[in-house]
């Protein structure tokens, strides 16, 4: 197999580990897509079909956790309806400021003020907001764990 295309598969391997702590880059997706380049390029002698079953069905899930996690995290701590839509708004709003800690604390503000529409005091709603921050932190951690665990895996396949 060419040895610029390892190095540029690789290389979008590793743009797609740090996609998954900068919400404005496709993490899992780049890292299952160029595995999956890879495979199709060299007709899956390195990487079975089996192994990119996996590494998709590995992509899927981080994907549906990320999505997920901000709303498992503010209904844990308690949120109602308003503070999780507040979050998703805060979210994507964010989002489109371009700022990776924007949509962090967007999803927080969104949660806060979600719950301050309800008519819950401050504190509570500071609480559920913190809840909101701690599942979108940890559904980020899943991703970047599994995006290593993809790349890992397509190293030792490919190059040992």
């Amino acid at each position: 197999m060419s040895t610029f295309l390892l190095v540029a598969v690789i290389l979008l391997m590793i743009l797609g580990v740090l996609g998954t702590l900068v919400p404005l880059l496709p993490g899992l997706p780049l890292v299952f897509g160029a595995a999956l380049l890879y495979a199709v390029v060299d007709g899956f002698h390195d990487i079975s079909l089996l192994t990119m079953v996996i590494l998709l069905i590995l992509t899927v899930l981080g994907m549906a956790i990320d999505i997920l996690s901000g709303t498992i995290g503010a209904k844990k701590y308690g949120a109602s309806s308003w503070g999780v839509r507040g979050s998703i708004i805060g979210s994507l709003t964010a989002l489109f400021t371009g700022s990776p800690v924007g949509v962090i604390l967007g999803a927080l503000a969104g949660a806060v003020i979600g719950e301050l529409f309800t008519g819950k005091p401050i504190k509570k709603a500071l609480k559920i907001g913190i809840g909101t921050l701690v599942g979108v932190l940890g559904g980020t951690m899943v991703q970047f764990i599994i995006a290593l665990v993809i790349t890992v895996t397509f190293i030792v396949k490919v190059v040992f």
